[in-house]
């Protein structure tokens, strides 16, 4: 398995466009997470039809910002996700 921090975006299609960028624990990533923002990078963007294909691309930690303001986050190795409210 990779060791790498996938950053994703829900689109009004359904589809997610997504990035993979180095690994980061959710500490490193809060700085992002409460922006709704990404890492800059070089990489291309992914797309992918469902949240359920995004949630298997076995990156040790998926971050997925949904259309609705939440934040849903997946650790690979562990059963369950958290789930983001930022509230301004």
């Amino acid at each position: 398995m990779e060791k790498l921090t996938s950053f994703g975006y829900e689109q009004e299609n359904g589809y997610i466009h997504y990035i993979k960028c180095q690994l980061m624990t959710i500490d490193e990533s809060i700085k992002y997470l409460l922006s709704r923002i990404s890492p800059k990078h070089d990489n291309k963007i992914i797309i992918v039809d469902s949240i359920n294909d995004y949630f298997q691309n076995n990156c040790e930690l998926q971050i997925l910002y949904m259309l609705n303001g939440s934040v849903k986050i997946r650790k690979f190795g562990y059963s369950g996700e958290f789930i983001f409210n930022i509230i301004n």
